[in-house]
């Protein structure tokens, strides 16, 4: 996939990263030490994102996509890791609300791309002055 992404390649993204979290869950739960070592991190994010997907249908737009998934991964979360990331993934239906497709940020125009460019003007600034 190339370009903008509608609402099925979005769908399909979401799918492939709900098996890689469960292929992974082990390593994540191993991980795990923060506030508790109790060891499920990787097991309640796996569980919250393939909960959040087990309804979803296809749909041509990002937006209704993004909103279904946040949706269900609030209501389906399972632990801290699983609150946690059903809030990261509210917070990505609500930056693509109303929008059918996602489309890739410019060259340059993300925000690590502008700060890298002021960082090198600020040092050839600083060097010139040496």
């Amino acid at each position: 996939m190339t370009g903008a992404w509608n609402g099925e390649h979005l769908l399909e993204a979401l799918r492939a990263a709900a098996r890689d979290l469960e292929r992974h869950a082990a390593s994540l739960n191993a991980l795990n030490v923060f506030p508790v070592p109790d060891g499920d991190t990787g097991t309640n994010m796996a569980l919250t994102l393939s909960g959040a997907l087990r309804d979803i249908t296809p749909d041509p737009s990002c937006g209704v996509v993004a909103e279904r998934v946040g949706y269900w991964a609030t209501l389906r979360g399972r632990g801290n890791s699983g609150i946690i990331l059903s809030q990261m993934l509210r917070g990505v239906a609500a930056a693509l609300a109303g929008h059918h497709l996602m489309k890739r940020a410019r060259n340059g125009s993300s925000a690590g791309a502008r700060k890298r460019a002021r960082m090198k003007r600020c040092c050839a600034r600083w060097k010139a002055r040496c």
